[in-house]
């Protein structure tokens, strides 16, 4: 499908299940004949971890079967089928799908949020949607737009071309109706939901590419601090901050990503895996491992064979 960039940060990374996510800041294509985003996934197994990442467009999530586990900053929430949740604007996050997920992904570019509200979203008001919380009275009206837009999402998926136009122009529709809703009925003007956006990322974006770039390095706190000329103290709470977890828990999630794109593409070694993605040991990418997938490396690429 042939797609136009939003040129946001930087390239996106293509890895199984979820397309073109990067795990740090995302940059945004459309699908073909749409100013926005939508594509949807399965997860057959305990999907693979999406490490904590960020990016400039609205997320919606709909999930239509199984569940799906999303990290908000610093609180987890598991989406059932029929949930439904709206990430704002660089907003950090992470995702996971589980049991059997099959879950709709549409990303609304800040470009054109900024002109379809006049210029009102984020500087006004940002979204508060997520059904796995306190209920509105319109989450009924929410989903069955979700549930529309997901049928025509599988036929853009599917390819057939004979449908793309009106496909294309429902979702349009869709999405118009949904933003008025969402507008009217799940805006939060209170200071304190535009405060959440507004925290200064240009120096956390050259920390978050640094690590990306020599994450199989011996890399400390107290090393990346003063790199970056922060006090090691100062450091640990801004990172903190700005990315929802600690330093050391995101290195860990990026060094295991890194080696579980290794784990299920080549026929190397664990240990060898472990050691060239910046694990101290294969014990310590065994741990790592096991508190995510909650099986031992060897057994999920063992599973994955066989499927």
């Amino acid at each position: 499908m042939k797609t136009v960039t939003y040129n946001i940060y930087k390239d996106v990374n293509n890895h199984k299940g979820i397309e073109n996510m990067a795990y740090n800041h995302e940059s945004i294509q459309t699908t073909s004949g749409l100013p926005f985003r939508i594509f949807s996934f399965n997860e057959q197994n305990d999907g693979r971890f999406i490490p904590k990442h960020w990016h400039q467009s609205v997320e919606m999530i709909y999930c239509l079967s199984g569940q799906l586990k999303v990290w908000l900053i610093t609180e987890e929430y598991i989406l059932q089928k029929n949930d439904f949740m709206v990430i704002n604007t660089n907003t950090v996050h992470a995702t996971q799908g589980l049991k059997n997920s099959q879950v709709m992904i549409i990303q609304l570019p800040i470009q054109f949020l900024r002109e379809v509200t006049f210029g009102k979203y984020p500087n006004e008001f940002v979204f508060q949607i997520n059904s796995t919380l306190a209920k509105n009275d319109y989450d009924d009206v929410v989903l069955t737009y979700f549930k529309q837009m997901a049928i025509c999402s599988r036929y853009l998926k599917e390819g057939h071309k004979t449908h793309e136009l009106l496909m294309n122009l429902h979702v349009m529709s869709d999405i118009y109706a949904l933003l008025a809703i969402l507008c009217e009925h799940y805006a939060d003007k209170t200071i304190a939901a535009r405060r959440k956006l507004t925290f200064d990322r240009t120096r956390l974006i050259k920390v978050i590419d640094y690590l990306h770039d020599n994450f199989v390095n011996e890399i400390t706190l107290a090393s990346t601090a003063n790199d970056f000329n922060f006090s090691t103290s100062y450091f640990s709470k801004f990172f903190q901050e700005g990315m929802g977890t600690s330093f050391t828990s995101y290195l860990r999630s990026i060094r295991l990503d890194a080696a579980f794109e290794k784990m299920m593409t080549s026929d190397s070694d664990l240990t060898t895996i472990a050691i060239d993605c910046g694990f101290e040991s294969y014990r310590n990418f065994y741990n790592a491992f096991i508190v995510v997938y909650r099986v031992a490396p060897s057994e999920y690429r063992k599973m994955s064979k066989l499927m």
